[in-house]
């Protein structure tokens, strides 16, 4: 499991189950690297939060933009 979806279960967990709801999240890693969330966690991202904005580690500067951005034709279950 990614850190992206492992922070979203932690905070599930123990900030207010299933109406937990996203409104930011920062992806990074060691190397500062280009390091988009994979598809899985774009998904997860996207049923508790699709308008979050979310800062990432681009190709060549830190991108910022919106899980919805990220993952068009999300869903919600």
């Amino acid at each position: 499991m990614c850190a992206e979806r492992a922070a979203i279960a932690a905070a599930i967990a123990s900030e207010g189950g299933q109406h937990f709801r996203l409104q930011a999240i920062a992806v990074v890693n060691r190397s500062r690297s280009f390091c988009s969330p994979c598809g899985a966690c774009r998904q997860v991202l996207y049923e508790f939060g699709p308008d979050a904005v979310l800062w990432f580690p681009g190709e060549t500067d830190i991108e910022e933009t919106t899980v919805a951005a990220l993952l068009p034709q999300g869903f919600r279950l």
